[in-house]
């Protein structure tokens, strides 16, 4: 079919056995950490030609300190934030197309520690497996990209009409660092049940040979820093739907929360080892206006030096606030987009209804009752995600009915109606996520199946 991943490819495999002595060249000081980065990338670069889907690749060694950050592969935020320009308006086929094609360039960022023998002693196929399970998950597969579509529609129905509109307003702003965070969570899964779908990358690259080597990796990662650094899916969800509802509530309460945010996103940024995140919080901070002086000489510094100070252990976090004060930069750009958040806080879905002269209206149980129909015809990740829209959009429609029920006095009437129908709704959403290893799930087609164009 045209447009679909090439699924095995000699030239891979050439290209796989480089990193291999690649990886052995760096290790025995045979080249430079920014030779062995150049090369790399390049090397990382001509695999996605061979797929089809060539990317730009950014190698960088970063320090984790004592934690496992292992590697970690992360959108260029420019593409990752023009993906997410029309999230609303896109269905989860489309976002996770989007993600696929139109996201051009990727960072990847290496732990030091990966090549310290005393911490954790890897092999050159096990590096290798490492990076191609990474690079999968992110760029090539749509992992990461479902889940972060999940959170957000399931998030984005607890929001009220107003709440909706603020959020749309500027969730290009916000939304990448959620996005970022989920890419740089490992959720290698321990054991026999997981090995079908943590083996993404020989399904992806075609190459059978680094199962094993992916395979002892994993275990040599549990045994020098224990299960703990490793979360399974559930874990990994439940975390990105806290960031998200972070995100939404920021967004919400920008204008009368803006002290808390302010020190909120400082301490996230300094938290953080990771440079692409820790970019991503700076460029929000940029965007709310917010910055960092002297405490003594109230001399306006650079956010960034600040947070590399913290970083490299020159500054502890818990003394940021007796050196530095944190301070408004750009009130402009802030009062701009706080007007539009205070715009869009103020409609109200009564008065929105009564323009358009389409009030909410309930879904019937039969179209409730026909979703579990097409839940038991799921085969791919098409399919998932097509049901997965389904229920989002009743789910929408069921939320906003609440609202405006709630509004005109009429909710006592339906109430029961409303809840069950949610309830009803949740328990498929979980069915159909439950089907995450169905066949065929993770080959991904670029040009859309009759009847998902979206």
């Amino acid at each position: 079919m045209k447009g679909e991943m090439v699924m095995s490819d000699p030239k891979v495999e050439l290209y796989c056995q480089g990193i291999d002595d690649l990886f052995l060249e760096y290790e025995s000081h045979k080249i430079s950490e920014a030779t062995f980065c150049k090369r790399l990338a390049n090397q990382l670069h001509q695999i996605s030609v061979c797929l089809k889907f060539p990317k730009d690749f950014e190698v960088c060694i970063i320090d984790g300190k004592n934690e496992y950050m292992g590697i970690s592969v992360y959108p260029d935020q420019s593409d990752l934030s023009n993906v997410f320009a029309n999230l609303d308006e896109t269905s989860g086929t489309k976002f996770c197309r989007d993600w696929i094609v139109d996201i051009k360039k990727y960072i990847i960022e290496i732990d030091k520690n990966v090549f310290d023998k005393t911490v954790i002693s890897f092999n050159n196929k096990e590096f290798t497996a490492m990076l191609l399970h990474e690079l999968s998950h992110v760029a090539f597969s749509n992992k990461k990209s479902e889940v972060i579509y999940n959170s957000y529609k399931i998030n984005r129905a607890t929001l009220k009409f107003g709440e909706k509109n603020a959020v749309r307003a500027s969730q290009r702003i916000m939304y990448t660092i959620p996005a970022l965070i989920a890419c740089g969570m490992h959720t290698l899964t321990v054991g026999r049940d997981g090995n079908a779908e943590e083996y993404i990358c020989d399904q992806i690259f075609g190459i059978d040979s680094y199962k094993i080597h992916l395979h002892n990796a994993l275990d040599k990662i549990i045994k020098a820093y224990g299960n703990t650094i490793i979360s399974n899916s559930k874990m990994s969800e439940q975390k990105i739907d806290n960031v998200m509802k972070w995100c939404n509530c920021n967004i919400s309460e920008l204008s009368t929360r803006r002290r808390l945010i302010k020190d909120d996103i400082t301490y996230q940024s300094a938290s953080t080892h990771s440079k692409s995140i820790r970019r991503a919080y700076l460029n929000v901070m940029a965007r709310l206006g917010i910055g960092m002086a002297d405490k003594y000489t109230h001399m306006q510094v650079a956010t960034e030096s600040v947070l590399d100070k913290i970083d490299s252990g020159e500054l502890k976090l818990s003394g940021l606030l007796q050196s530095y004060t944190i301070i408004d930069t750009n009130l402009t750009s802030v009062r701009a987009l706080e007007n539009v958040i205070n715009t869009a806080l103020r409609q109200d879905i009564v008065t929105e209804s009564f323009k358009s002269k389409k009030p909410p209206k309930l879904p019937s149980d039969y179209d409730i009752d026909i979703i579990s129909v097409e839940i038991d015809k799921i085969e791919n990740h098409y399919d998932r995600m097509y049901v997965l829209d389904l229920i989002y959009n009743k789910i929408d429609q069921i939320t906003e009915f609440i609202e405006y029920s709630e509004a005109t006095g009429t909710y006592n009437k339906y109430k029961f109606k409303c809840e069950s129908q949610l309830k009803a709704l949740e328990k498929l959403r979980l069915a159909v996520l439950d089907k995450r290893t169905v066949k065929n799930d993770l080959r991904f087609i670029v040009n859309y199946p009759k009847g998902y164009e979206g």
